[in-house]
């Protein structure tokens, strides 16, 4: 059968649907017997409390926290952008990845270009509708900036006409685009605002009233969003039943929709789109999020882009196979952009995949294959194609005088070529994807994932019919293995939020059996006094100071260091100020420090100033994660010791408060996994926030540090005019450069410093926050609950079988987290090495052998105990 002609059952279209997240769905599975017992421990735990009035308030407040564990790990999702140029094929991969064909608009649906990010993600528990959509707006403070930038860029094109002569082809066109997005801005409002406004805006503009225009432009773009969500609030959610109905109402809100007459439209005030979608496991623990493209002639489509990658956790930067990567210089920018933000999780992916080879780049493929798979291939081609030209030769020397056996002969003749020629195509992108990717790692020099994948191929897969006269295998259309990669981002975060979930469960079961199990404590006011000195002690553990002496040592110490050197760099920089021509000092001064000369010099002073003390900025960043990493195994372990201290006291005064040496020693081992989780989410955020920071110290955007303390030099500078222009702004840059003057290089350190504070207090408040909590949870153990003997019989009566089953399955629970800890850490090491994407099925991990015996043990008592899910969790675990 052809490959045109090939069909598809229910069943290869199911497998097809699969490929790529056997493992991962096989792993959510075994993960997903944990949370189910955990549930029911929670559940009968519940159940037990109500079933007697002498339990406290207290205990059941355990209960509900280790309840919300449970419900609330989705936060923990991970955050994976997708970005490109416009037209790249962003929306229509984010569609195959996810099955979902029409939510995100595509260039392949004539449907216009997305404005703001479109997430996709797995729906919460509990979720009724299939899906349901979550729009937030941009709020005023936003909407402020966005329309001042383009009100400003507006005027340059048109009020300042004479000064645009200066600027070059590239900052001309993004007045330009500037220009033409507040035009499509206020065309937008007007269908909705007040029959006023227009004239209004109008006065203010021709006035150069600007202030008053910003202020009447962003008001109405908030009423606008006002109306459409009937509510003061800037963000609204809806549930849908179908995708059709979905994509009718998400379309005008996330791309360039033109408004038809009586219509209004918002999407300029759009900042994120989210889907949640019911029962998708793939997207359970990731947020897939289709970014604008960050080439786009709109500049509000540029912000939303930028502003939603740096909230991302992991990045896919996708380039076209139309468009020779190793040229494609819009990908060299955004690598140079990103990859320090991301470091080892960013990749590539390069659609239309499905474009055939020419033929007179075929040797050179064919030449340049050198591994034993890829000789096989070339062998494989070059058969096939001698087999080809050999039937066309012997259709066209065909000699058969039988017209009845000439027209069968032809028959079957057209039918093997047509078979041998899609064969040959198929090779022929095989041999090209093989060229392009070896060529782009060489080229590059990069050492990360690069996938070669077909949107459209792989749909034919799933059932879609094929108008191609040749089909790409399902791993050729390297679908399955972008999906596996993808799947393996959360499996980190995901553990440790189901091992918090069942620390929580531990505490509470170990707080009830402390309970039930403790004498009446001999000097109740002891205990309470002791309680309050402990919960005191902990909450004033200074958690700040070691990060704040990081701070000081790595940064400013190191930044101090060669300070004098970095002046000195930048004075000598200053200095040639003197050869450049006075027009064109002028237009550098006017464009904040960026210009490029008609003679093709470019000037920028801030990305200069920078490259100057670069390497020393990155060596102290660098040297600040590496200390900040010591510091938090530092705070860990005095945490650890302060706590067992705790221990000590507690076991030597256990009389006293009525308690046994194994529920103290139990109480404390689970406080100080509960501080650890805390502080492994710590570092993961923190480490998150501080790369951004990075990239402001390091780039020199309009958001940058240096270009933030060279504004007031610039406003300065442009003041002058006159004899001696040349000379004057001269001696002001190097009296700004200068200690002695301004010092622009101090300022620009101590705004990046500030930064890092800034982000360094947010977070350890929040850690502060999480460990204070984990404390409580340890001082609700030692409270002075004493019960009259008649309420604790009840509770042992009520809480003794609870507990044995409850101590069986935590102990199971244990081994097997062990267990599959084990295989995350191994799975994300195979795949932080694995860059060659070879085939699905040739990088399977086999999880059975890497989960230990004991955990596998364990598993199987404890699932045939739950429901039976041991025979259903294996089978999909070893496949």
């Amino acid at each position: 059968m052809s490959p045109n002609k090939r069909k598809f059952d229910g069943n290869d279209a199911s497998a097809a649907r699969k490929a790529g997240t056997e493992q991962y769905l096989a792993l959510k599975f075994r993960y997903s017997g944990v949370v189910t017992s955990l549930d029911r421990i929670v559940r009968d735990g519940s159940a037990m409390l109500k079933s007697c009035d002498a339990f406290d308030d207290s205990i059941s407040g355990l209960l509900e926290t280790a309840r919300q564990a449970g419900v609330f790990r989705a936060s923990e999702r991970q955050k994976i952008a997708i970005i490109g140029q416009s037209g790249s094929g962003k929306s229509a991969l984010l569609n195959a990845l996810t099955q979902q064909k029409t939510l995100c608009r595509s260039e392949a649906l004539n449907e216009g270009c997305t404005s703001a990010p479109c997430e996709l993600t797995g729906g919460d528990l509990g979720q009724t509708a299939n899906y349901v959509v979550q729009v937030s707006f941009h709020t005023q403070e936003s909407m402020e900036n966005i329309v001042g930038e383009l009100v400003d860029d507006y005027c340059l094109l048109n009020l300042n006409s004479e000064e645009i002569g200066e600027y070059n082809d590239e900052e001309k066109r993004r007045h330009k685009h500037s220009a033409r997005t507040l035009e499509q801005l206020v065309k937008i409002v007007q269908h909705s605002a007040k029959t006023t406004f227009s004239r209004d805006l109008e006065r203010s503009y021709n006035e150069k009233r600007l202030r008053q225009y910003k202020s009447d432009l962003v008001g109405a773009c908030m009423e606008a969003i006002m109306r459409f969500t009937g509510s003061h609030h800037i963000s609204m959610e809806r549930p849908f039943e179908s995708a059709e109905v979905v994509a009718k109402f998400i379309h005008p809100l996330g791309s360039t929709y033109e408004a038809k007459s009586g219509e209004s439209a918002v999407w300029p005030m759009v900042k994120t789109i989210r889907i949640c979608i019911k029962d998708c496991d793939m997207l359970q623990d990731i947020v897939l999020g289709d970014a604008p493209g960050f080439t786009d002639v709109n500049r509000i489509r540029v912000r939303n882009s930028i502003e939603y990658i740096r909230s991302c956790d992991f990045l896919l930067l996708v380039t076209t196979n139309q468009t020779r990567i190793v040229s494609d210089t819009q990908l060299d920018d955004a690598l140079g952009d990103w990859s320090e933000r991301f470091r080892d999780r960013i990749a590539v992916v390069v659609t239309h995949a499905d474009e055939e080879a020419k033929p007179q780049d075929i040797n050179r493929y064919l030449t340049s294959m050198h591994t034993e798979h890829t000789k096989q291939i070339a062998t494989q081609y070059r058969l096939v194609s001698q087999q080809v030209m050999d039937l066309e030769r012997d259709m066209e020397s065909d000699s058969d005088d039988d017209e009845e056996k000439k027209l069968v002969a032809r028959f079957n003749q057209m039918s093997r070529l047509r078979k041998l020629q899609a064969e040959e195509s198929t090779l022929g992108i095989k041999l090209r994807t093989i060229y392009n990717k070896a060529e782009f790692l060489e080229k590059k020099g990069l050492d990360i994932p690069v996938f070669f994948v077909s949107s459209t191929h792989y749909w034919y897969h799933i059932g879609e019919r094929n108008k191609e006269r040749y089909t790409l295998s399902l791993p050729d259309t390297g679908i399955p293995d972008l999906r596996q990669y993808l799947v393996q981002c959360p499996r980190e975060t995901t553990h440790r939020a189901i091992d918090q979930y069942l620390q929580y469960c531990r505490s509470f079961k170990e707080v009830l059996e402390a309970v039930l199990d403790r004498e009446p404590p001999q000097d109740p006011l002891l205990l309470k006094q002791f309680t309050n000195e402990m919960t005191t002690a902990i909450q004033r553990h200074p958690l700040s100071k070691p990060f704040e002496d990081a701070l000081t040592v790595h940064i400013e110490n190191q930044l101090r260091s060669f300070a004098d050197t970095h002046i000195a760099r930048v004075l000598d920089y200053f200095n040639t100020i003197s050869s450049i021509h006075p027009a064109s000092l002028q237009a550098v001064v006017r464009k904040k420090g960026k210009h490029l000369t008609s003679s093709k010099i470019r000037y920028d002073w801030d990305q200069r100033i920078i490259n100057l003390g670069k390497k020393e900025v990155k060596a102290a960043f660098l040297a600040l994660g590496v200390q900040q990493s010591n510091d938090i195994s530092e705070l860990s372990s005095a945490l650890r010791r302060h706590l067992e201290g705790f221990q000590s006291q507690l076991i030597g005064s256990k009389q006293k408060f009525g308690m046994r040496e194994r529920q103290i020693e139990h109480m404390i081992a689970t406080c100080i996994r509960l501080i650890g989780i805390h502080l492994e989410n710590f570092a993961e955020e923190y480490n998150k926030k501080q790369r951004n920071v990075e990239l402001d110290a390091v780039k020199g955007e309009e958001t940058s540090f240096v270009s933030y303390a060279m504004l007031p030099l610039y406003e300065t500078l442009e003041t002058y005019a006159g004899k001696g222009y040349r000379e004057r702004v001269k001696q002001r840059c190097l009296h700004a450069a200068s200690p002695n003057g301004d010092n622009i290089l101090k300022n620009y350190q101590t705004i990046m410093v500030s930064a890092l504070r800034d982000v360094q207090s947010k977070m350890t408040a929040k850690l502060d926050e999480k460990i204070n909590e984990a404390v409580q949870n340890l001082c609700a153990k030692l409270n002075d609950n004493v019960m009259s003997s008649e309420d604790l019989a009840r509770a042992r009566t009520a809480a003794s079988e609870y507990l044995v089953e409850t101590e069986s399955k935590l102990q199971k629970l244990g081994l097997i987290m062990q267990g599959l800890g084990r295989d995350v850490s191994v799975a994300s090491a195979q795949a932080n090495n694995d860059v060659e994407m070879s085939g699905t099925a040739d990088r399977a991990v086999d999880a059975a052998a890497l989960q230990g015996p004991a955990a596998s043990a364990a598993s199987q008592s404890l699932f045939v105990e739950d429901d039976g899910l041991l025979g259903v969790a294996d089978e999909g675990y070893h496949e």
